[in-house]
This record gives C-alpha cells, sequence and structure tokens, in this order.
C-alpha cells in the first residue's frame, strides 16, 4: 500500500502524540470498526455541524486492536483529515523546534511559552505533559506540532484524494520497556486556541470545517509495522453528524483578466485571476471552497495558431494525476504557470505550472496544473474549448482540490509562441467568469474588461489618441 509523503496541519498533532506514547501490539494489529473516532464539538461540548464553522474542538481516538501473536510495534502511522477540512497556524505563535530536537523528553514546556504556543493536548494520557505546542516548522514543512520529542512531520496535500491533507510519523521508535505501552491514542485540537489560552493570543481560528454539506466528515488512519512493513491495515472514522447550513455560507469571488500584448490580432500572454474573500470571525463561517470556475475569455480572442503548432503536449502517463509521483511533462509543453496565495499554508504562495495536455476525442486543448510547494502537492486538470453558441474560447477548471485560498493566478506564457492571440478588432474586451462553489449555492458571475489598441499599438480609428 503506498503512502503519501506528508502530515496536515491537524493530524500532525496526532502523530506527535503517537511519538509521546509509542503503540505496539501483536503481528495481528489491526483497526477493526469503531477504532477510529472523530467529533467536532462546540464550547458546550455538542457536536459542531455547521459547514465552515470554526469548531472549538477537533477530537480523534484511535485504538489499535490485538488479535494475539507475537508483539509488533508500529513504523509509520498516517492520518487523513477530512476533505476539505483546513487549519491555519499562524493563528498561534510557534515555539522554537529547538525545543524538541535538542531537549530531554517531557519538558517541553521550560521552553515554550505556555500561554501563547499549545494548540491542543493529549487526552485520557499519564503524559505529565499532555500539551500539543505549535513548533517552527522546517525547511519544506508548511507546519508541525509537538509533543515532548523529535519528530519528522510535515504538511502535504495529497494528490490521491483531490486535496486532503495528511499527516505522516516516520520511523517511530521501538519501546525499550518490557510493559506495554497504551494502546489507545486520544487527542484534541483547539479551534480557536485563544479561547483555551485565556486570551493570551489575539483571537483567530485555526480550525475550519469542510464547506461541502450531506455526508458525514471521516478521518482514515493508515499504519504498518516494523515486523512487517510490507503489511499496512487501515481504518477509518465517521462523524455520527453530517454538516449543515451550506446555504448560509459566504461565497462572493471576483476575477481580473490582464493581457501582456494589448494590440490587435497579435500573440500574447495573459494572467487570469480569481480572489475569494476571507471571513475570519471565529464565531461564524467561512467563505464557501470553490469546486469550478469557468472563464469565458473576450469575444474575438483565439489560440494562436503559431503557439499551438510548435508546442509538444504532456501525456496523461506522463502528468500520474493520481499519483503523489512528480509530473514529467516536457519543459516544451508548458504553456503557463500558476499562483496560489494562501494565509492557511503559510506566508508564502505556492508556485507551480501549466502545460498543455495531450488531445483527446472531443478536447483539442486540455490544461495540466501542477503546483508544489511546502510540502505540499496538487494536480488538476483543465481544458480549453470553443463555445458552440457563441463561437468565444472558453477555460474550464472542475473539481478543485477542497483547499481555500485567498486568490490563485493562472499565468499563460506570452511572445511569439504563445499560446493565444488578442481580438482582431481593437476596443473593450469582456472576459466573464462563473464560479461554483462546494456549498452546493448557486453559481456567482463576475466579468473583466481590457481594452485592446490597434494593430500598430495605436488608438482605435475614430477614437483620439
Amino acid at each position: 500500500m503506498k503512502r503519501a509523503r506528508g502530515p496536515s496541519s491537524l493530524l500532525l498533532l496526532a502523530l506527535i502524540c503517537l511519538l509521546a506514547v509509542p503503540v505496539t501490539a501483536s503481528a495481528q494489529l489491526q483497526l477493526q470498526p469503531g477504532d477510529v473516532e472523530l467529533e467536532l464539538l462546540n464550547s458546550a461540548g455538542q457536536p459542531e455541524t455547521r459547514a465552515g464553522a470554526h469548531p472549538d474542538r477537533l477530537v480523534v481516538g484511535v485504538r489499535f486492536t490485538d488479535t494475539g501473536g507475537q508483539a509488533e510495534n508500529a513504523k509509520d502511522i498516517v492520518f487523513s483529515l477530512p476533505e476539505g477540512l483546513a487549519g491555519n497556524l499562524s493563528a498561534v505563535s510557534p515555539c522554537p523546534r529547538g525545543a524538541f530536537s535538542e531537549l530531554p523528553y517531557g519538558n517541553p514546556e521550560v521552553f515554550c511559552d505556555l500561554a501563547t504556543t499549545r494548540v491542543g493536548q493529549l487526552l485520557d494520557s499519564p503524559s505529565p505533559v499532555p500539551w500539543i505546542f505549535n513548533v517552527e516548522p522546517a525547511p519544506n514543512e508548511v507546519g508541525a506540532f509537538g509533543q515532548g520529542i523529535d519528530f519528522p512531520l510535515k504538511f502535504s496535500v495529497t494528490p490521491e484524494v483531490d486535496g486532503t491533507l495528511e499527516m505522516q510519523l516516520n520511523n517511530l521508535a521501538e519501546p525499550t520497556e518490557a510493559d506495554d505501552p497504551p494502546d489507545v491514542l486520544k487527542f484534541e485540537l483547539w479551534g480557536v486556541p485563544s479561547d483555551h489560552l485565556e486570551g493570551a493570543i489575539p483571537r483567530r481560528p485555526m480550525l475550519t470545517s469542510p464547506t461541502r454539506c450531506g455526508a458525514a466528515p471521516v478521518v482514515s488512519v493508515s499504519a504498518h509495522t516494523w515486523q512487517h512493513p510490507e503489511r499496512w491495515f487501515s481504518g477509518t472514522g465517521v462523524s455520527a453528524h453530517p454538516l449543515t447550513g451550506c446555504e448560509t455560507l459566504g461565497f462572493q469571488p471576483t476575477t481580473e483578466l490582464s493581457l501582456a500584448d494589448l494590440r490587435a490580432d497579435a500573440p500574447t500572454g495573459a494572467d487570469v485571476a480569481v480572489a475569494i474573500p476571507a471571513n475570519e470571525d471565529p464565531d461564524g463561517q467561512s467563505s464557501s471552497q470553490l469546486k469550478a470556475v469557468k472563464v469565458v475569455l473576450p469575444s474575438g480572442m483565439t489560440v494562436s495558431p503559431g503557439g499551438a503548432s510548435g508546442l509538444a503536449t504532456c501525456s496523461d502517463d506522463q502528468l500520474a494525476v493520481k499519483s503523489a509521483a512528480e509530473a514529467e511533462c516536457p519543459g516544451a509543453s508548458r504553456v503557463g504557470s500558476v499562483r496560489i496565495d494562501a494565509s492557511s499554508l503559510g506566508s508564502d504562495p505556492l508556485q507551480g505550472k501549466v502545460y498543455l495536455g495531450q488531445e483527446l476525442p472531443g478536447t483539442r486543448f486540455r490544461l495540466f496544473v501542477v503546483v508544489q510547494g511546502h510540502g505540499f502537492q496538487m494536480k488538476f486538470i483543465g481544458e480549453m474549448q470553443t463555445d458552440s453558441k457563441t463561437g468565444r474560447l472558453t477555460a474550464n477548471l472542475s473539481d478543485l482540490p477542497q483547499l481555500p485560498f485567498d486568490s490563485m493566478t493562472l499565468h499563460f506564457d506570452g511572445g511569439p509562441d504563445a499560446l493565444l492571440a488578442t481580438p482582431l478588432t481593437c476596443g473593450p474586451a469582456k472576459a466573464e467568469a462563473t464560479f461554483t462553489p462546494y456549498s452546493g449555492s448557486a453559481p456567482v458571475q463576475s466579468s473583466a474588461t481590457v481594452s485592446i489598441a490597434g494593430s500598430d499599438g495605436g488608438a482605435c480609428s475614430g477614437q483620439p489618441p
């Protein structure tokens, strides 16, 4: 069973907990139905069922069932968060990483400010230091949690489940004590840490529930042992309370269009930017995540014949959209780049590339988007086609990863080999965008206009220079 490489903001905690309390079991170590628990709770301890809300606590519990036999030791454990569940570690001050990599086990509270760095705690644990801390991330990590011992943790977005956040704990230490360690792990993460820290930090949400209603949130756990690394076993925990209230989620995206060459009938680069205003009210609901966007380019804008004929294409096998492997698209198939700004993923934007995908029957121009950074990798497929009714060139991105972002910009390269060309005539040129939310609410429309100059770069005929 192949596993992806990194953890998610929430699950990092679970992995850290596992470091603090190593799990052993027999050669028949298993996760049976009911062994994995998931709860989203409000401040009153009741189920938090609002989509896009900031739960007071996320509670995850795991019980490893021992069916008898020779004792084994867990080596790697992976937690996959519910699709669409988001985290923002900038809501909490980080503790220095050295507090966990250089100090005796169990003493992080000596070097971490208890009032500003805690994000949760172990439950039902004999540990004298139950606290879970936000930890300064290492290179190529979006974030990390710690519970009193060094740990190799990362955040990642796995392509296997379209943006699902995972956290993974690798190479757990084999216990040296004669006594069996606990076979139950239970922890909680705080959705609004300030509420648990007596207001020592600004009141900002760290966790956000998915913005898709209907099905109940699910967390999955996979593990294998040192003794039998070839045998992965897994289990899932399903919340007993499906999310509701999607109809009250905000969703007001906007779009902007800019062209590198504004002359009529010229190959041009282009930027299509999408922004979604965020709602960071810790007591409110976030904006819905974006499921799909359709951008109808200005009338007369086309695929540049010269640019299209000079490009190579990337095959589906080279993209490997459902694999954690890196895409192997040829450089000659690149047509642009992508930038994603998301405060929940750190201060630096995610960068990626856009490739021209191999043609399929009925779809001549496909767009392969590959985004990487900070331990994240995402791949998704779009397309460009001519609208059968209007003849206008239309770009579609559908089934986007359930990942909250502030803005996303698709950049199409310019120059003589540019994929796109401006309209033949000058004057105002309007692009129209339709945004579909994951909440299930009605799509939202937006538009952006650019002004096309004459083919010589001057004003249109009849207009003042």
